[in-house]
């Protein structure tokens, strides 16, 4: 912080980013109009002069697509960006330096193992930490999960997790018939999420996976996961929510709620093979479809309380037009891509850059 003086801006990117909206969330950081941020070239220019005499450094979290760096790229002389990513060859993309964390050092693992348990490390639990750090291989989401079973059952429950987390490691990767893609998958992380996730209830293990429906590095609020999770009463979709914080398997975004793009991978592979993704897909869609209703009722100037679920409809559009296959589609999907065409295109007429994908040094209109 003392090499930044003027703040530490953590932007989560993800597969399908709204470049536009992050660039107006750092010029809202600096006293600036979010309207101003409504072309992608003059919102870029527009943060160049921001922070041409700032000291920040600019997070880019889960990056998937060299052109979404170069697009952020606005930092002025003395800001640095940092982008972590899980594609190695994005670095070279952007001719950016690397530095490989795929893992930590036992020392690292121990204190991360220490901090998200609340347990302090002592004579009597360091032997048995070191052993849960070194059978996940120092994997820091395994151990993240590791240390909220510790934090939900004592530090009593160490000794059993260890026992537990070797005995499955030599059953081999308890979801290795997942169709995770290469980037996603990892036994370290297989091996301490099915102990997390064999923990839950069934009809919570059910709401887990129906979070893989939401849009990889969106966030979602209450009202979304009660629809999707098909529930009567808020009040029990909060609870159930707050378990599954507890466990790891979600978490806190300020006022809304999101998932780790590798648990959120997890999940929706596990929502795959139990044969519910389709059934998600009707309660996710129709709940976004009449939100997105809002860009007919309401002025552009009010649309900024719609800006943190561009995400979810980005997503939403998307998969709508892979199904659109107009000589097989059913009635009530029909239905479904007619009403969010008609929701959408006040949107789209607005924010135009939505439409477009950046291949290179071109731009060719994806979201037709």
């Amino acid at each position: 912080r003392r090499a930044f003086p003027d703040g530490i801006i953590w932007l989560e990117i993800g597969k399908s980013p709204n470049l536009l909206t992050q660039m107006a969330d750092i010029g809202e950081i600096f006293g600036d109009d979010r309207r101003e941020y409504e072309q992608l070239e003059s919102a870029r220019k527009r943060l160049r002069s921001i922070l041409a005499n700032k000291a920040v450094l600019i997070v880019l979290d889960d990056t998937w697509e060299a052109d979404h760096v170069k697009n952020l790229q606005v930092a002025g002389p003395r800001c640095s960006i940092l982008i972590t990513t899980r594609d190695k060859r994005l670095a070279a993309g952007i001719e950016a330096s690397s530095l490989v964390l795929d893992v930590l050092s036992e020392t690292e693992g121990l204190t991360l193992l220490s901090e998200r348990s609340c347990v302090p490390i002592d004579d009597n639990n360091k032997e048995t930490f070191c052993n849960i750090v070194e059978v996940l291989a120092g994997h820091p989401l395994a151990i993240s999960l590791a240390a909220a079973q510790i934090a939900e059952r004592g530090e009593e429950f160490a000794p059993r997790l260890l026992e537990r987390l070797s005995r499955q490691g030599r059953r081999g990767d308890p979801f290795q018939d997942l169709a995770l893609d290469e980037t996603s998958a990892n036994s370290n992380l297989a091996l301490s999420l099915s102990l997390s996730y064999h923990e839950l209830t069934l009809d919570h293990q059910r709401r887990f996976r129906l979070l893989g429906i939401f849009a990889s590095g969106g966030s979602f609020d209450i009202p979304a996961v009660t629809a999707v999770w098909d529930d009567s009463d808020r009040e029990e979709t909060e609870d159930v929510l707050n378990e599954l914080i507890r466990f790891g398997l979600a978490e806190r975004r300020e006022s809304r709620y999101g998932q780790h793009p590798l648990l959120r991978a997890y999940s929706r592979a596990l929502l795959l093979q139990q044969e519910e993704l389709d059934r998600a897909f009707i309660r996710w869609a129709d709940y976004y479809i009449e939100l997105a209703a809002s860009f007919r009722t309401l002025p552009p100037e009010q649309w900024n309380s719609l800006e943190v679920d561009i995400a979810q409809l980005i997503a939403l559009g998307d998969e709508l037009a892979e199904k659109a296959d107009f000589s097989t589609l059913e009635e009530p999907m029909l239905v479904r891509c007619g009403q969010f065409a008609w929701n959408i295109i006040p949107l789209l007429d607005y924010r135009r850059e939505i439409l477009f994908v950046s291949e290179g040094s071109t731009r060719r209109p994806m979201r037709v």
